[in-house]
């Protein structure tokens, strides 16, 4: 029985993550994410869990996982350079921009406890303080 390659996986998995996502818009979303995979792994920045954790069927652990792909994009398209410390152990990145050097370890919490009034969109008018 042949195996499925980990990148068709990791596809399958963004794909399941919004299923009711409007269809052209998810393909938009995959294919984004899928480039950022893909340059993730080419730089060597993924750890021994990393695609584990990507595929893993619990929202918490993809969602740090997923997060960390989205803090590399944001990083490299902000002029830093990424890289990563020994395989599993340390930070999940050294950046760099000119002569400038930060380890960043990126701590995604669980979205528990968060009043629905934090996550309702702003009404022109209406003033809120929380």
């Amino acid at each position: 029985m042949a195996t499925t390659p980990i990148r068709e996986q990791v596809e399958a998995r963004f794909h399941a993550q919004w299923p009711s996502m409007r269809p052209d818009l998810r393909e938009r979303v995959v294919a984004f994410l899928l480039g950022v995979f893909d340059r993730y792994l080419q730089e060597h920045l993924d750890d021994p869990h990393f695609i584990n954790e990507l595929l893993s069927p619990k929202p918490g652990v993809f969602r740090q996982r997923l997060s960390e792909l989205q803090m590399a994009e944001w990083l490299w398209r902000n002029g830093f350079s990424l890289t990563s410390p020994a395989k599993g152990h340390g930070p999940d990145f050294l950046l760099q921009k000119s002569q400038h050097r930060a380890w960043l370890e990126l701590y995604t919490p669980e979205p528990q406890g968060i009043d629905l009034l934090d996550l309702t969109p702003p009404v022109a008018s209406e003033f809120r303080v929380r």
